[in-house]
């Protein structure tokens, strides 16, 4: 259980990466539409949610994991927690303003 948990969180912070990269990518092309622009948003921002889902199931399973049993407390687990859910506010704030 350690080990999903630090898969997802770090899978999460990967489609945060994809996702930046692609915005980067859609924004810098010369001629866009409306129907690219649509597309895109949608896209990147069901995206996000997937990636929100990810820290949060990853954050949760590791805390869970920590609170439950006493010789998995490593440093480098506690740390990962600890970005996960700092990601994870991060994220679904930014997401809330994209969303709303």
């Amino acid at each position: 259980m350690k080990r999903l948990a630090m898969i997802l969180i770090w899978t999460g912070y990967g489609l945060v990466g994809l996702i930046a990269a692609a915005g980067r990518l859609v924004a810098s092309s010369s001629r866009l539409d409306v129907g690219e622009v649509m597309g895109s948003v949608l896209v990147l921002g069901s995206a996000g949610v997937l990636a929100e889902c990810a820290l949060l199931a990853g954050s949760a399973i590791g805390t869970f994991v920590v609170v439950t049993r006493r010789p998995v407390r490593r440093v480098g687990l506690v740390l990962t927690l600890l970005a996960g859910w700092i990601g994870l506010a991060i994220l679904g704030w930014l997401l809330w303003g994209f969303w709303t």
